[in-house]
């Protein structure tokens, strides 16, 4: 099981339904890589889903056959994604539990502890950042099959 005790003000915390971009909300997905983070520390590999993804098959086999399927290549893969546009999206990611991932989502946590907000953007950001050589963290980032896996 996975601790979810954060520092919340008990005052701050609510229980229930919390409006896209309310606080609560930015407070909970700015928090979403420690969770993330601490699982792939345990050598867990993490399928992350937001609440509101409806499988209509299981994708466990795809899943497993596509990290295993790179990490034989020169460049193992690190994190699937759905696609969003030309973006990864955050809504359903696996993360591959090594440490260039750990990395990534440690630095993708600090972004978000220093600027609370969406978590999409400085993750996509970094991704790029990444391609481009502008941080020391070279990260594989692929899409999971967009017809398969809708946005």
């Amino acid at each position: 099981p996975v601790d979810f005790a954060f520092d919340h003000d008990a005052e701050k915390f609510q229980t229930g339904a919390v409006d896209y971009g309310a606080d609560g909300y930015i407070d909970v997905v700015s928090r979403r890589p420690l969770v993330i983070q601490r699982e792939l520390e345990l050598g867990q590999n993490v399928i992350y889903s937001d609440l509101d993804v409806i499988w209509q098959k299981n994708p466990l086999p795809l899943i497993d056959q596509q990290l295993h399927d790179t990490s034989t290549s020169d460049e193992e893969t690190h994190i699937l994604a759905q696609q969003d546009y030309a973006n990864k999206c955050t809504g359903f990611v696996v993360y591959k539990s090594c440490s260039t991932t750990i990395n990534f989502v440690n630095l993708w946590g600090q972004v978000l502890k220093e600027n609370p907000g969406f978590n999409q953007h400085p993750f996509n950001d970094l991704l790029r950042k990444s391609g481009r050589n502008q941080i020391d963290i070279k990260i594989r980032a692929e899409f999971l099959p967009p017809k398969l896996f809708t946005n």
